[in-house]
């Protein structure tokens, strides 16, 4: 399944947004991490923006971690 991990600015936070298409595991899998939710808006989970998701996202640290 494809997926992608983008940083986002969501109520004034730095968080990482999840998009892939819709998948229960997956979902389920999400739902699971700390911090995780699901955004009606722009249609992705989210997480909080932390090393240890970053490296599970395989996203860089260009970007400065805030928290």
């Amino acid at each position: 399944m494809k997926w992608r991990a983008e940083i986002i600015e969501y109520k004034n936070e730095s968080r990482i947004a999840i998009y892939f298409e819709s998948n229960k595991v997956w979902n389920d899998r999400i739902r699971k991490l700390k911090g995780a939710r699901w955004s009606s808006s722009k249609k992705c989970w989210h997480l909080p923006d932390h090393v240890e998701n970053r490296k599970r996202f395989h996203l860089n640290f260009a970007n400065q971690i805030k928290n």
